[in-house]
């Protein structure tokens, strides 16, 4: 089904981006807060 295709395209998405910004955060907190803490 046409349908059930598209829902499941969107939910990969959003799951995709959702994971992709969690981890973009936790790097950049990680390197960004470090440098910052240190200094």
């Amino acid at each position: 089904d046409s349908v059930t295709s598209s829902m499941a395209k969107s939910a990969m998405r959003a799951a995709s981006s959702q994971i992709g910004r969690q981890l973009v955060r936790g790097i950049l907190g990680g390197i960004l807060g470090g440098s910052s803490r240190r200094r």
